[in-house]
């Protein structure tokens, strides 16, 4: 019985700047969105929203995104 192959490789993450590369206005805009988010705030602290980034990743199922806000 052959074992399943994962297509998830933490390793994948340091791709990311060749990703920017190949889509500039794509990456800025998430990028710029990312730092809104994650901006300090008197409704939410940024440790709770990266708590519910990591259920929004579980949930999604996108081991890419639980390993960086679990990190975070």
């Amino acid at each position: 019985m052959s074992k399943a192959r994962s297509y998830y490789e933490s390793a994948n993450l340091s791709h990311i700047p060749e990703l920017m590369k190949l889509a500039p206005e794509a990456a800025a805009s998430y990028f710029s969105l990312e730092r809104q988010i994650y901006q300090q705030s008197h409704q939410l602290p940024v440790k709770t929203k990266e708590l519910i980034a990591i259920v929004v990743a579980h949930v999604t199922g996108c081991p890419y995104c639980i390993d960086v806000h679990v990190k975070k």
